[in-house]
């Protein structure tokens, strides 16, 4: 199972205003994350909540001269809700003096802190290696936060539909069934109008039932429908089978030796998701990103277990829809 906590790194993309956090310095970054002897700081974000895209980070980095590589310097950053991102934002070996990091864009925030900016966040400065003495200090640092631009959705998209059931007490499934070609990722498009929040609702997602030919190891991932990346599983299901679940958690039996369906992967508010699935080995990030480099091949079972109903208006507007279809 792979879940990752590092936040990636790129250098392209288009920003728009967020908010920036400057901190003159100077900042220790001598130990471990956590390190008694590390320099930290907080901002206080009052402003109205957004999507973000990416974060830009730039400083100078002084050496403490006791052997510490550039490579290891390392940035913790807390959202709001307590969730942690880490980031390496530099490369190379043992230098002297002072060296201007930057910019570097840090990208995967929405998938840890999702839209909540509001609040405190904290920065603290940390190293993967722990030499002897001070390892190094930062000054002049800036952190820019990015609203995020909204992208195309990929094509070739298996349009789902609305995922609705009759009443919270009655538990809904809708099963696709399709085979995945070597390196190929398959794309999926639904909606929810109801979110899956705690304590009554719930949206699972499960790939039981393929027969990948070589390795039965499948991989998901959920996508706002802006292209900002959710949430991802490898193995959380029975065998090397992918599982998510959102809300309260259906309650549902684990399958084979898989994990319990407990909506540890949060709430899931109402709107129109994108879902990708690969075989392992895949890839997946912001802006619909999506690659495997698998050669797995074989068939493919995406199974939705929901409880989940439309709101009021919108049954018209469904009852509608049938209506229509009929004629």
């Amino acid at each position: 199972m792979k879940k990752a906590a590092l936040l990636s790194l790129f250098m392209a993309g288009v920003a728009m205003a967020g908010f920036v956090v400057t901190n003159p310095g100077p900042i220790n970054s001598d130990g471990p994350f956590g390190y008694a002897t590390n320099g930290s700081f907080t901002f206080d974000y009052g402003g109205p909540d957004f999507d973000l895209g990416t974060i830009v980070f730039e400083g100078d980095l002084t050496s403490g001269g006791v052997g510490s590589y550039l490579s290891e310097a390392r940035w913790a950053i807390t959202g709001p809700n307590g969730v942690n991102g880490f980031v390496q934002v530099a490369s190379g070996t043992t230098w002297s003096g002072t060296v201007h990091i930057g910019p570097v864009n840090i990208s995967g925030g929405y998938a840890l802190w999702n839209s909540l900016m509001t609040g405190t966040w904290r920065f603290e400065a940390y190293e993967s290696y722990n030499d002897s003495g001070l390892d190094a200090y930062w000054t002049n640092v800036s952190f820019t936060f990015n609203e995020w631009v909204p992208v195309p959705p990929p094509a070739n998209v298996v349009d789902l539909g609305v995922l609705a059931s009759p009443n919270h007490a009655t538990m809904s499934s809708l099963t696709y069934n399709g085979t995945l070609a070597a390196g190929e990722i398959k794309w999926f498009k639904f909606t929810i109008l109801e979110g899956a929040v705690a304590p009554d609702t719930y949206l699972d997602i499960d790939t039981e039932g393929s027969a990948l030919v070589t390795s039965n190891d499948t991989e998901i991932a959920l996508f706002k429908d802006n292209g900002l990346f959710l949430k991802t599983d490898d193995d959380d299901g029975s065998g090397l089978l992918s599982q998510l679940t959102f809300g309260s958690g259906s309650g549902q039996p684990p399958v084979g030796t898989g994990m319990a369906y407990d909506g540890r992967d949060g709430a899931l508010p109402a709107g129109t998701y994108y879902l990708a699935l690969g075989a392992y080995n895949s890839v997946f990030g912001d802006g619909f990103s999506a690659s495997s480099t698998s050669t797995n091949t074989g068939d493919f079972a995406l199974n939705f277990y929901f409880n989940v109903i439309p709101e009021p208006a919108a049954f018209v507007l469904l009852a509608l829809g049938v209506l229509l279809r009929r004629r």
